[in-house]
C-alpha cells in the first residue's frame, strides 16, 4: 500500500506541541431511524460497533463520533467527497445521512501540551483517567461549536486530539489557537 503524504498544513511546531490543520475528509451526519437496526447494518457493512454518548469509534478507515442520542459524525478518510451519498445507499431506511464534506477543517493537536493548550478554551476535563482514548465531546472553545475526539493514542503515547470546526469559523479558531499559545510561552 502506498502511503498517502500527509496533507496537513503545521501551523504551531514547539517542543511538546504540533498543531496542524487539514481539509477534512468525507464526512456526514448519521441520524438513527432504527438505532438497533443502523447497529447491525454499520457492523456488517464496517466491521465497527456505533459508539455511545462521549466515545468514537475507527476501523477501516472510517471513524464514528457519538454527537447526540442517536446522531453520529462519520468521518471517511481518503474516500470522496461523496462517499455520503454511498453510506446513505448502505444504511438504507435505518438512517437519515447528511454530507458534510466540506463544512468542517480538521484541526490536529500532538504532544505533551496539547491537553493544557485545548483546557485554555474547553469547559470539560481533558485529564488523561478521565478524556482517555476513544473519547469524543461536543463543546464549545472561545464561543465556536467543536467536536472534539481523542483517536486511540499513537505510537510511544503521545497524546493527539482532533477537532472538527466549521470551516465559516476557522480563521476564528485558529487564532484562539495562536493567541493561547504565545500566553503558554
Amino acid at each position: 500500500m502506498v502511503e498517502q503524504p500527509d496533507a496537513a498544513q503545521l501551523l504551531i511546531g514547539r517542543p511538546g506541541l504540533r498543531v496542524m490543520m487539514a481539509e477534512a475528509p468525507a464526512m456526514a451526519t448519521v441520524m438513527a431511524r432504527d438505532e438497533q437496526a443502523l447497529r447491525q447494518r454499520i457492523a456488517a457493512e464496517h466491521g465497527l460497533a456505533l459508539p455511545s454518548g462521549g466515545r468514537c469509534s475507527t476501523g477501516d478507515g472510517i471513524t464514528f463520533i457519538a454527537t447526540a442520542p442517536g446522531t453520529w459524525l462519520a468521518l471517511a478518510d481518503g474516500l470522496s467527497p461523496h462517499w455520503p451519498n454511498t453510506l446513505a445507499v448502505q444504511l438504507g431506511d435505518t438512517a437519515a445521512v447528511v454530507g458534510q464534506s466540506g463544512a468542517y477543517l480538521l484541526f490536529r493537536l500532538e504532544g505533551e501540551h496539547a491537553a493544557a493548550l485545548l483546557q485554555k478554551g474547553v469547559f470539560i476535563d481533558l485529564h488523561p483517567g478521565q478524556f482517555t482514548a476513544s473519547s469524543a465531546a461536543v463543546t464549545v472553545i472561545a464561543h465556536i461549536g467543536v467536536i472534539l475526539w481523542r483517536p486511540d493514542d499513537q505510537p510511544g503515547n503521545i497524546p493527539h486530539y482532533r477537532l472538527a470546526v466549521p470551516r465559516s469559523l476557522a480563521v476564528s479558531f485558529r487564532h484562539w489557537l495562536e493567541s493561547s499559545v504565545a500566553l503558554m510561552e
